[in-house]
């Protein structure tokens, strides 16, 4: 948009955040071939950091700005995002607060992708998405290439509904 028609960052009333968790093109070449840690590693590099200072668009009587996040294993999320907090955890020795809410900011360790390599490690993730009351969690080989429509197994969705329980 032209710059006249910018709102000014400080006056968002709105921000869209994009979670990027693959890439299936760099260009014009299709990549979906190859394994999930290389399109990761192509993600991480397709992907410029947009300031969160950045002019928003008008949109009626707001403004509203964006940005595209990448969603990748084991990176924590670029903080802070607008309008989100989560429930800390109790520090050693002190008890927990009911309802305490925090800035994401406060909480560096906020990841939402992970590497496991056990049963206990995904059991781990499960449990942490579910007490977020996130819907549950997917498990990827990461050898494997993007397929369309694929129910092979090297992708698989964990949530309550399809378990039937709170245990893998």
């Amino acid at each position: 948009p032209a710059a006249a028609t910018l709102c000014v960052a400080k006056h968002l009333s709105l921000q869209l955040i994009y979670f990027a968790f693959d890439i299936l093109f760099v260009g014009k070449e299709s990549v979906i071939t190859r394994p999930l840690h290389e399109r990761h590693a192509l993600l991480r590099n397709a992907l410029t950091c947009i300031p969160a200072d950045q002019p928003g668009v008008p949109c009626n009587s707001s403004c509203v700005g964006g940005r595209i996040v990448a969603l990748l294993p084991d990176q924590p999320l670029p903080l802070p995002l607008p309008g989100a907090a989560v429930v800390a955890p109790p520090a050693a020795g002190d008890e927990a607060k009911e309802g305490a809410a925090v800035s994401c900011a406060a909480v560096p360790e906020l990841v939402l992708s992970r590497t496991g390599r056990t049963l206990a490690d995904m059991q781990r993730m499960y449990d942490v998405a579910i007490s977020r009351q996130d819907e549950g969690i997917v498990c990827k080989q990461l050898d494997s290439p993007w397929k369309p429509d694929d129910r092979s197994g090297c992708w698989v969705k964990m949530k309550p509904e399809y378990t039937g329980q709170q245990e893998l």
